[in-house]
């Protein structure tokens, strides 16, 4: 998904604490359908987002256990909104779960804060 939905302009951080700036692809055939006329990022992109950030964190590919706390505080359009930050800190042990608190926003807007839980 990450050559057709999305870039990654710039990124910074690790395990603990990561940094990414995202631009958006807005002709990508996901938002013909996620709205017509008025194109919106879907969740399920959003968790995928920020899932293959934190993978490039730890240099690895991260499976989602669970998702808790999951607020969607304002909708994605990017027609609007081109490029967005995914910010997130992590902790766990490195045989165990590895937890992830993590918010998508643009320049003035928050956008999606959440929490999830990585299988290692």
């Amino acid at each position: 998904m990450i050559e057709y939905f999305y870039n990654i302009v710039s990124m910074e951080g690790d395990r603990s604490h990561f940094s990414a700036r995202i631009e958006l692809t807005p002709d990508n055939p996901i938002y013909a359908a996620h709205f017509p006329g008025h194109p919106v990022t879907p969740g399920a992109c959003q968790l995928e987002m920020v899932r293959s950030v934190a993978s490039l964190a730890v240099g690895r590919d991260l499976e989602i256990a669970s998702v808790k706390n999951l607020k969607f505080l304002s909708a994605v359009n990017p027609l609007e909104t081109g490029t967005v930050l995914i910010e997130g800190e992590m902790d766990g042990e490195d045989s165990g779960p590895l937890r992830c608190s993590a918010s998508i926003a643009g320049d003035e807007t928050v956008f999606t804060k959440l929490s999830m839980t990585f299988r290692q």
